[in-house]
């Protein structure tokens, strides 16, 4: 159990805490834990991971079992706060009846010592941040299939959450991993902020206080006010948005268009700072992936502006709605591509023929479907008085990849 007695609280250092760089954070970790430092009598400490407002991640040794795993401990600064302490043992109490693949499961709620942290299954993918801005660099973005697969995972770890009576309140890429396994698999990490739905309403300690992530966090979740199941609506819709089209919600440029995800580049400030975001969310034109990607379907547009609506009364009631509407959309935007017919499909064909003694003749058919798709179609006739010297076959290929494949 994480909880202790505590005379008083030094309200200047956990003020300072509060106010300490990224950086100057990375300084205290690495002077107070180090590599080959053993937590709790268990724990072997074997490289940092990360580190953060409330603490820093290890991928340490289990010496009971011999597992790598992760630990997040809390910043020794942070160990004379009441209230950091009790983040920390709910996000604990919270892991352990979150048990679900796609949610990073807490081994041990406490290591048996002075030190403050947890340890948790050590997930070995890539933070979606990342990954999105490596995307963006390359401008290779994930397709519509791709984005299901890891959109319906990520729901899916939430509805559990929402089912369990927990809200997450800090849904952003930042804190989800992606796993090759074989398939992609999203993990959802950091519950520190989570919250039982019970008392989401109603807790003294959080009314007016803003808690959460800027840019993903509801409009009526960063004014401090009450919030319920449709604040992570809203941040799912975001990274629905970004993850479609590899471009911030609500994060602009200096000539005013929405920057690339997380490509490492520093946007100015002025016009990104908290309650010009707020504004923008709140009062601002919804984000629209068809107008980022055109061969997105128009469909998937309602999705996300009802998702991200300032208004909470105007969002999805629950993720699971979001879910089947994301879905639905996607299964008709598919519909109606099929039911077009030719005569929506551009077509173009070439014929050469050669002398009439050994003629021959190529025609080929080039069609657009939706989703980057290109289909062709060759066919090459030997002799072309000779029907029975006929071969033919069937192309695929995508514009996002230059290979081709003969499928018959």
């Amino acid at each position: 159990h994480f909880r202790r007695s505590l005379s008083s609280a030094s309200d200047d250092r956990a003020s300072s805490a509060r106010r300490a760089t990224p950086r100057h954070r990375e300084r205290v970790v690495a002077s107070v834990h180090h590599p080959g430092a053993l937590i709790g009598g268990r724990f072997e400490l074997v490289r940092p991971l990360g580190a953060g407002g409330m603490g820093s991640v290890w991928e340490t040794i289990d010496r009971t079992s011999g597992h790598a795993v992760a630990l997040k401990i809390l910043h020794p600064q942070l160990t004379e706060s009441p209230e950091a302490v009790r983040r920390l043992e709910r996000e604990a109490m919270l892991l352990i009846a979150l048990r679900h693949p796609n949610i990073a499961a807490c081994i041990a709620p406490s290591v048996g010592d002075e030190t403050f942290a947890i340890a948790m299954a050590l997930v070995d993918g890539r933070r979606m941040d990342e990954v999105m801005g490596e995307r963006a660099r390359n401008k290779t973005p994930w397709s519509i299939l791709e984005v299901r697969a890891i959109f319906e995972k990520l729901c899916g770890a939430v509805v559990h959450a929402h089912g369990r009576g927990v809200l997450h309140r800090d849904l952003k890429p930042q804190n989800l991993m992606l796993v090759d396994d074989p398939e992609v698999r999203v993990v959802v990490l950091d519950f520190g902020v989570a919250k039982v739905l019970a008392t989401a309403s109603s807790d003294a300690t959080t009314q007016g206080r803003r808690l959460g992530s800027l840019n993903y966090a509801a409009p009526e979740q960063m004014r401090g006010e009450p919030v319920d199941q449709r604040a992570d609506v809203f941040a799912l819709g975001v990274i629905l948005f970004e993850m479609l089209t590899l471009e911030r919600a609500w994060i602009v440029t200096d000539e005013g268009r929405r920057a690339p995800a997380f490509d490492g580049r520093r946007w100015p400030l002025g016009v990104n700072e908290l309650m010009t975001v707020l504004d923008r969310m709140t009062n601002g034109e919804r984000p629209l992936p068809s107008r980022v990607r055109p061969d997105l379907p128009e469909a998937l547009d309602d999705v996300v502006e009802r998702a991200t609506a300032a208004d909470p009364d105007d969002r999805y009631h629950d993720v699971e709605l979001l879910l089947a509407a994301f879905l639905e959309a996607k299964a008709a935007a598919k519909d109606a591509r099929a039911g077009r017919g030719l005569r929506d499909r551009s077509v173009h064909a070439w014929l050469v023929l050669g002398d009439i003694s050994g003629a021959t003749a190529g025609y080929r058919i080039y069609e657009r479907f939706g989703e980057e798709r290109r289909v062709m179609f060759g066919l090459d006739i030997m002799g072309f008085f000779n029907p029975e010297r006929l071969s033919g076959c069937l192309l695929y290929t995508s514009d996002a990849a230059d290979d081709m494949q003969c499928v018959d």
